[in-house]
């Protein structure tokens, strides 16, 4: 499927800025901010700001923005904003799933060893949170659920006001206990955040802790017709345009919803006709999002073929057959 133009300017300017990144390497004379003049650092920061806010909504726009703000960092050579641009820079090798799983251990070893040269708790911490959600991406859920603990109690207890790294860190502990199968526990913590998260009107946390992993609380407490209502109300609340990491995970919500009410048709339906703007949101990219969303269709094809026969039954079952061939390929031990 063809990119629209824009997605094919982001894809290349992520490319680009990649290499540059591979050939300048990660050294840099450390210099204090005293040192660095205001407009220096203020570039840096809007850029920090900018792929933060959208590393976990447009992946890789926010990518590009991560590595203009690593390139930058490194030139001025301040620590503090070199240890929080190393930091993110980890997960984001992980998207790209098991096989780079060397070089994500190796980025996060570099950005633990920069954030223990900073002052204070905030760039532990926020190196914590990263290798949390590292560990998830490529498949290892223990340590991911350990990291995101840990992170989160440091910044909760050292950091305040820190409320976005801290969602992170509860999103992927929860997506965590998912795969892990605790999913009693899991229910237990995505009520409690959610609850914090209403109360002190974090649109970002209550959007996630009611649709992807999160949303799963109620299903587990046979319960689908709340499950449906409050990922209704949490979208309601979210933008309409392009298609986020947030619709990713509003689809695998509703077809976890659809499935357990059995009706399959419904949930490939859906599927097949959010599949292009998935696409072109480059999200595929991402390998768990891949194996999620393969999966997804692979599960809505074969409860669709229970209620078909002959041809049409043969041909749902060989369309999911396929998507785990996909999945199969990409040979991950997970």
């Amino acid at each position: 499927m063809s990119l629209p133009r824009n997605a094919l300017w982001t894809l290349a300017f992520f490319i680009v800025l990649r290499i540059a990144v591979r050939f300048r390497g990660l050294g840099f004379t450390a210099r204090d901010a005293s040192e660095i003049s205001p407009a220096e650092l203020t570039r840096i920061d809007i850029c920090w700001s900018v792929a933060l806010g959208l590393s976990l909504t447009d992946t890789m726009s926010g990518a590009v923005f991560h590595l203009r703000c690593l390139l930058l960092s490194l030139r001025v050579g301040e620590r503090g904003r070199i240890a929080r641009a190393l930091s993110l820079q980890v997960p984001q090798l992980a998207t790209e799933g098991h096989a780079s799983r060397p070089r994500a251990l190796a980025a996060l070893a570099s950005a633990e060893h920069a954030a223990r040269e900073v002052p204070g708790s905030y760039a532990t911490a926020w190196a914590g949170v990263c290798r949390g959600t590292a560990h998830c991406l490529i498949g290892e859920f223990r340590p991911a659920l350990v990291a995101c603990d840990a992170a989160l109690a440091k910044l909760r207890g050292e950091c305040a006001g820190a409320h976005w790294e801290g969602s992170v860190a509860i999103q992927f502990a929860v997506q965590s206990l998912f795969y892990l199968g605790d999913l009693k526990e899991l229910a237990r913590r995505a009520s409690s955040h959610l609850r914090e998260a209403l109360d002190r009107g974090d649109l970002y946390a209550a959007v996630i802790l009611r649709s992807g992993h999160g949303s799963t609380s109620w299903l587990i407490a046979d319960d689908p017709a709340t499950c449906r209502s409050q990922l209704d109300a949490a979208m309601h609340e979210w933008s309409k345009a392009g298609f986020h990491l947030e619709h990713y995970y509003e689809l695998y919500a509703r077809t976890n919803i659809d499935l357990y009410r059995g009706a399959g048709r419904d949930a490939l339906a859906r599927a097949v006709d959010r599949w292009p703007a998935l696409t072109r949101s480059l999200l595929m990219r991402v390998q768990f999002v891949r194996f999620t969303m393969w999966g997804c269709r692979a599960r809505a094809t074969i409860v669709a073929a229970r209620s078909e026969s002959g041809p049409n039954r043969k041909a749902l079952l060989a369309a999911a057959a396929r998507d785990l061939q996909r999945i199969a390929r990409e040979r991950v031990p997970w």
